[in-house]
């Protein structure tokens, strides 16, 4: 079969497991409804009152801060159900730009909520810097080098 996703995922798997023995490696996407809709594996609080998780606190900062990001730029967050809950007026805007702690985001919503994070391919973005830059992701017969400022013909 063709080498998928998976099969790559399956390698970065079996080192985990040899580096980490005791950690459990779920796949997400395999997982029973009741199990996933339990969140099963895939909410880890960084703290959770006097608690800080020692793996994930220290991203803490990072994190609000992406966090305001998305709410500024979505204009809403989203609640326990996955419904929208809109963030409004430009007053709520402008608390979320000045909250420096995870409570007082919270008393801004007014809930539990999550935002949506974008992850961006580093590789799509570089293949569209190359085709900025007057090459193209086919073969170029003129040239194989990945510098589009250098040539293998003669000038």
């Amino acid at each position: 079969h063709l080498f998928g996703w998976r099969d790559a995922m399956d390698i970065v798997v079996k080192w985990r497991q040899l580096s980490e023995p005791a950690d459990q490696v779920v796949w997400v996407d395999l997982l029973t409804k009741r199990e996933f809709e339990q969140g099963f594996g895939s909410h880890t609080p960084m703290y959770s009152g006097q608690t800080k998780c020692v793996r994930y606190y220290m991203n803490l900062h990072r994190a609000m801060e992406l966090a305001k990001e998305c709410l500024l730029e979505k204009g809403h967050a989203y609640d326990a159900q996955n419904r929208e809950v809109p963030l409004g007026s430009a007053d709520k805007q402008d608390a979320v730009r000045k909250a420096k702690t995870a409570l007082e985001l919270y008393k801004i919503i007014g809930q539990d909520s999550w935002v949506v994070v974008p992850l961006f391919s580093i590789l799509k973005a570089q293949q569209q810097q190359q085709q900025a830059n007057g090459t193209s992701s086919s073969s170029n017969s003129r040239s194989s080098s990945p510098n589009p400022t250098s040539s293998s013909t003669p000038a």
